[in-house]
């Protein structure tokens, strides 16, 4: 499959699909929170969870980002710390956002705990179910970014993932962009030609992009040729074949699981729920436990995990893995 998705919106404004997943799976979660505490008897449910909103973002996005920061790219933001504070400009950790949301939570009962009587334990068990929800959102928001994909499949399956066209275009003189399959896919690529569609004759901006493309994507190969010039209906065609590398969704195998629990979470809730903490220790522990798997068929992050026998997010994986079992253990036998 070749999946050719323009990760922007609108040209005129900026957003990426990541962006807009991440907003509305905010808003729905906040939603299912607000139904969990009512239905399990809270008072006050919505201040709590309309409260609770503005901690949970600045929580994520912050943890995020930090967690990018320092678990990625010191060597970088080290020598650059203004750009700490330029999340748009791409670079956040779900590890990270992990921790700025618990420790959102410790804050938030700390100033609420008595005023709502909240129960932490009891608190993070209903968190936990919409959490599950927001990373399937932050998944699907990844695969539309053509971001965080997977390994080469080796097989004549895969997506080959056609994002890079689009970051290496000037988005003020976007052409339309064609990514067609020219033959048999096998061993993991595909040969493809692309097609960059212009009104006017733009020669310079067409070679500029295969030339960025050519420098800087692992997912798509063009060859040395010459461009291939077509003026049809006014309109002026620039073309290269190549190879397109077939991918593994690894991207949709995070987001399905994610669903998947969630599902599971919603009909198991309530009969865990006699254990303060078991449903948040088992669930979040579900996540970080796939994460780790899923990581032996993702590319890496950084240009050193390369040289690692586990990469980065694999080794932040296992101490959450670790922690959440004794949780669910010693929570089991309260």
């Amino acid at each position: 499959m070749i999946y050719n998705f323009d990760p922007v919106i609108f040209n005129f404004l900026p957003t990426r699909w990541y962006t807009l997943m991440f907003l509305l799976g905010f808003v729905i979660c906040l939603w299912i929170f607000d139904n969990i505490l009512r239905k399990k008897g809270v008072q006050e449910h919505k201040n709590i969870s309309s409260n609770f909103f503005l901690f949970a973002v600045a929580g994520t996005i912050i943890g995020a980002r930090l967690g990018h920061v320092f678990f990625y790219a010191w060597d970088y933001y080290s020598h650059n710390l203004l750009e700490i504070f330029q999340p748009w400009k791409g670079g956040l950790a779900s590890h990270g956002g992990v921790i700025g949301v618990l420790l959102s939570v410790f804050i938030f009962i700390k100033i609420y705990g008595k005023k709502y009587n909240l129960s932490l334990w009891k608190f993070l068990d209903s968190l936990i179910i919409p959490s599950l929800l927001m990373s399937s959102f932050i998944r699907f928001g990844n695969f539309c970014n053509s971001e965080i994909v997977g390994t080469q499949t080796n097989s004549d399956k895969g997506i080959v993932f056609c994002g890079d066209i689009y970051y290496a275009s000037d988005r003020s003189n976007m052409p339309d962009i064609y990514v067609e399959k020219i033959g048999n896919a096998n061993n993991g690529s595909v040969p493809i030609n692309c097609r960059l569609v212009y009104d006017k004759s733009n020669e310079t901006a067409a070679k500029a992009i295969f030339f960025n493309l050519t420098n800087s994507s692992d997912n798509l190969i063009f060859n040395d040729y010459e461009l291939q010039i077509m003026q049809n209906n006014g309109k002026w065609e620039y073309s290269k074949t190549g190879i397109g590398i077939l991918r593994h969704p690894a991207q949709l195998y995070e987001c399905f699981f994610y669903m998947f629990l969630f599902i599971i979470s919603l009909f198991l809730h309530k009969l865990l729920s006699k254990y303060k903490g078991l449903c948040f220790a088992l669930f979040l522990g579900l996540i970080f436990l796939f994460r780790f798997f899923i990581e032996f068929i993702k590319m890496e992050q950084i240009e050193s995990e390369k040289y690692m026998t586990l990469n980065i997010g694999q080794k932040l994986s296992i101490p959450i893995v670790i922690i959440c079992f004794f949780i669910a253990i010693l929570q089991s036998k309260t």
